[in-house]
């Protein structure tokens, strides 16, 4: 039998450790078959040689038999140890033999040594050889028997049972050796699979690959070649080529195109094929190498996809065992390419993934530390290595990490967490973690965090939050988080420790004409400085909010004392009041203040807002730029204004709507100048109504533009009718007030020219009350309205001056007023309040500069009427001199005989002559109408 040589395998250092060394030189079962027949055919010869020795031949005949016998036995034990028997060992036997046949002189001796010889050299030799060695003691046999007893029958009969020996002989070597091969292919296949096993890279894996290929190939064909390619997507690449002589690294790279079509339609298939005659310009393109006449094709490939190909180019066909053999290494090795591919991946994973893995022991040493430390926490993995996690992690939240490794005996196998660490410039980052239990696990032995950096979410989710709860332009807390404050303190109310606090509601007063007048942008920076200015004077505890638009809202804990809910609320009231500089200029802004302390009745922070808020509209009715407190009363009803709002449409479609009308009387001479066209609400409901209830409703809804116009249009036309039943009489001026949004509309000049001329009212007798607000409302549009009025004769003059965002800069701009009407608060005060007497004194003095005459509103005590006789003002209008009245009771006014002068001079009325009174009916109209 042939023995196959050791391969000198080029390897890594433990890769290959016993792979080089599988090539043996017997098996086991056929080593014993072997000497068993040895030990036979000695111990045959050797008893043969006494019985020849007593045998009747002729003492050379005894002699020359002995000597073949003992021949023979020498020559055995000489061919076993060899492991072959040569040509002239088979000639020797012959003689040995005829030698021993001619000396024994019997047949059957001379069959049992020629049995036992030719079974030995069956386990020994080819069948060939057999063959040879059957015939040449089939002749010796022949030649032996004519020797001794001549040719008879026995020949006939011995010949065919000695082919037939052989031939069973030769096929129970054949079995043999099939055998021992399959040992030889499993022992190879069991130390492949601990090299691969054992093998931790790639190279590792390939050497084995093509080493076990080649030990395989070469107990078939001495000369046999192998090459190994590896690749994916189609493209492999040679990595390997091995023969008896070594191995060779020639890369090449190819597509599965290059290769011959029936070796792509092998690797398609994944079965192993051989191929006799194959494209060698192909193959050598993709190897490197001619191939030889047989070509083995084999895939290296999973259940998914092609991991390689290993070639095998042999002179003879191979045997289908070694194909087989050398499949399941293929098998083997793409098994071990996956292992180290997905080892691959998952060290790639680890190393370029942002989340951070550590095992850590119970009490937080870290064993392991993935490189995405750096990043996340500016440490080096080895110097964290043996050191303490839980040292880096914040003194506040170090408890809730113990508790989630496990030091404390947590039961959960698996639990997150998040918590803040310390990183390596002192900075902190929040942290995310997934923590497994893994200390019953061999292979870990620790817990497992998967960690990742959620700092910049953190920080998000805190913005947002901060934005959900706080206003975005005032930093304020919102109406949201405002009502959950309100509601934890309502809740602590019921301690018995607790006491009362205020809510104060705060609305700017005119904040619309801001936006609309200087722009959305001036009034941010209005609503900004409004909260500096809140938070300035408020208390310490005191949670100062937006709740919306311009109003904001102030809860004051503990302050349970109207008298101090007032002095909190003047502290706001005068912070507001002060100028503030915005667009450029300096406008003074007003608000209105609605109070509200909490009670047993305030169920809920709605309830309590809702009141407060009440307050602050009753404040808004009663003239602005005032506080009011809340008392609980039928008015307070806030479905009323709901109702009022919805009802207003309706109502200036059915003209609701009337006027009545005030005169002005001339403080010099008592002369009615002019009367003023005030609005009332005839409501089928709720009665007549005052113009403090709907106005306000009518700016904020938008109708006071068509409400304006229906106003405009009535008192020209009740102008124009007084005009012709006394066409004689001097012209009765009539003033109507001006919304500062009807007055900046578009097409408001165009609707008075219209107006004008439809009623037939002379546009000298029109004059047109602008709140002096109204002067910054877009003020190049205000100019350019005034501009055009004054070209079509209409009178302008400034209502409630004093009280708005004009200056004097304004009133000069105003050149084209005709009057400036103080406004009631500054009248009320005199002449007891001397601030109010010397503003009164300074705007009268300032009107008669210019050259404008001064009226005073809300005139209602002859004391306030000899003041202002002293100022020299020129016009008075208030209940004193008659309250308003409706047209028909005015037209039986003017129409009296006293007409056009006042049946008592001013002077009287301020000496105190009958008809003094701010709240009673003139009867001097009455007794002038009655020629008294």
């Amino acid at each position: 039998m042939k023995v196959t040589p050791r391969l000198p395998i080029r390897r890594p250092a433990h890769a290959l450790p016993r792979l080089r060394d599988l090539s043996f030189r017997s098996g086991p079962l056929l080593g014993r078959v072997r000497w068993m027949f040895l030990v036979f055919a000695l111990s045959n010869d050797l008893v043969a040689c006494p019985i020849i020795a007593f045998s009747h031949a002729t003492p050379a005949a005894r002699g020359c038999a002995a000597f073949g016998l003992l021949w023979l036995a020498g020559w055995s034990v000489r061919c076993s140890k060899r492991g072959h028997f040569p040509w002239a060992g088979d000639v020797v036997t012959g003689l040995s033999l005829v030698a021993v046949a001619w000396g024994a002189g019997s047949v059957g001796e001379t069959l049992g040594v020629f049995y036992v010889n030719t079974f030995l050299r069956a386990l020994y030799g080819s069948p060939p050889r057999v063959g040879f060695a059957t015939a040449m003691e089939a002749a010796a046999y022949a030649v032996s028997l004519q020797v001794t007893t001549g040719i008879n029958g026995e020949l006939v009969f011995q010949v065919p049972g000695l082919v037939f020996t052989a031939a069973i002989l030769c096929f129970t070597r054949i079995v043999l050796d099939r055998h021992e091969e399959a040992l030889r292919h499993e022992h190879i296949l069991r130390e492949t699979g601990t090299v691969l096993v054992a093998a931790t890279t790639l190279d590792g894996i390939l050497d084995a690959a093509i080493s076990a290929a080649v030990v395989l190939a070469d107990n078939f064909e001495h000369d046999a070649r192998t090459h190994l390619a590896i690749g994916a997507d189609e493209r492999l690449t040679t990595v390997r080529r091995g023969t008896h002589e070594g191995k060779a690294c020639e890369s090449r790279q190819f597509d599965l195109t290059d290769l011959p079509p029936v070796m792509q339609e092998a690797l398609a298939q994944r079965r192993p094929r051989v191929i006799a005659g194959i494209d060698s310009h192909a193959f050598s393109g993709c190897f490197g190498m001619e191939p030889l006449a047989f070509t083995t094709v084999i895939a290296v490939a999973n259940d998914v996809q092609l991991l390689g190909a290993l070639v095998l180019s042999t002179q003879r066909r191979p045997p289908q065992d070694l194909v087989a053999a050398i499949a399941v290494a293929c098998g083997q090795v793409a098994l071990a390419l996956q292992r180290n591919t997905a080892k691959a991946w998952f060290d790639l994973a680890v190393r370029n993934t942002s989340d951070l893995f550590m095992i850590l022991e119970r009490d937080t040493t870290m064993r392991y530390v993935s490189p995405a430390v750096r990043p996340i926490l500016g440490y080096e993995p080895e110097w964290l290595i043996g050191r303490r996690f839980d040292e880096l992690v914040h003194r506040d939240d170090r408890q809730r990490f113990h508790d989630c490794c496990g030091a404390h005996g947590a039961a959960d196998k698996r639990v997150t967490a998040e918590y803040r660490v310390v990183h390596q410039d002192g900075g902190e980052r929040v942290l995310d973690s997934t923590f497994s239990d893994l200390t019953d696990d061999p292979l870990v032995g620790g817990v497992l965090l998967n960690t990742r950096d959620v700092s910049e979410r953190k920080g998000l989710e805190n913005r947002l939050r901060e934005q959900a709860l706080h206003d975005p332009l005032t930093g304020l807390p919102n109406r949201r988080l405002f009502m959950d404050r309100l509601e934890v303190l309502l809740a602590q109310r019921d301690s018995a420790a607790a006491r009362s606090s205020t809510l104060i509601f705060i609305d700017l007063d005119r904040f619309k004409l801001i936006n609309d007048s200087l722009g959305h942008a001036a009034g941010d920076e209005v609503l900004a400085e409004t909260a500096r200015r809140l938070l300035a004077v408020a208390r310490r505890g005191d949670t100062v909010a937006r709740f919306g638009g311009d109003e904001f809202v102030v809860l004051c804990p503990e302050l349970d004392r109207e008298q101090d809910a007032r002095g909190a609320s003047d502290r706001f009231a005068r912070a507001l009041a002060q100028p503030m500089e915005v667009a450029g200029r300096s406008i003074a802004v007003s608000a209105s203040l609605g109070l509200a302390l909490t009670s047993g009745a305030h169920t809920s922070a709605d309830a309590l807002v809702r009141d407060a808020d009440a307050a602050m509209y009753r404040a808004k009715q009663r003239g602005r730029a005032r506080t009011e407190i809340f008392v609980q009363g039928p008015q307070e009803d806030r479905s009323e204004r709901m109702e009022l709002v919805q009802d207003l449409p309706r109502a200036i479609a059915a003209r609701e709507i009337v006027l009545h009308y005030q005169p002005a009387i001339d403080l010099h001479d008592g002369r009615v100048r002019a009367v003023e066209a005030l609005a009332r609400w005839q409501h089928p409901k709720l009665g007549l109504l005052a113009p403090d209830r709907f106005i306000p409703l009518a700016e904020e809804s938008g109708l006071i533009v068509p409400l304006g116009r229906l106003i405009l249009r009535d008192a020209c036309l009740q102008a124009h009718a007084w005009h012709r039943q006394a066409p004689t009489a001097p012209l009765l001026r009539m003033c109507v007030n001006i919304s500062p949004s009807h007055l900046c509309h578009e097409t408001f000049v165009t609707e008075v020219s219209e107006i004008a001329a439809a009623t037939g009212i002379d546009s000298e007798t029109l004059i047109l009350e602008v709140t002096e607000s109204a002067l910054v409302a877009d003020e190049a549009r205000c100019m350019t309205a005034l501009a055009d009025l004054r070209r079509l004769g209409i009178r302008v003059s400034i209502d409630d001056y004093g009280t708005g965002y004009a200056s004097l800069s304004y009133v000069k701009r105003f050149s084209m007023a005709t009057a400036l009407k103080l406004d009631r608060s500054f009248i009320r005060g005199i002449p007891d309040d001397s601030t109010d007497l010397a503003i009164v004194s300074a705007i009268i003095a300032m009107a008669r500069s210019l050259g404008i005459r001064s009226v005073a509103e809300g005139v209602e005590t002859a004391e306030q009427l000899r003041s202002l006789l002293a100022l020299q003002c020129d016009v008075g209008q208030g209940y004193l001199f008659a309250r308003p009245l409706p047209a028909d009771d005015f037209t039986q006014f003017i129409c009296s005989g006293s007409w056009p002068y006042w049946p008592v001079h001013p002077s009287r009325l301020a000496a105190g002559a009958p008809g003094d009174g701010p709240a009673r009916e003139p009867n001097h109209v009455f007794a002038a109408r009655s020629g008294t």
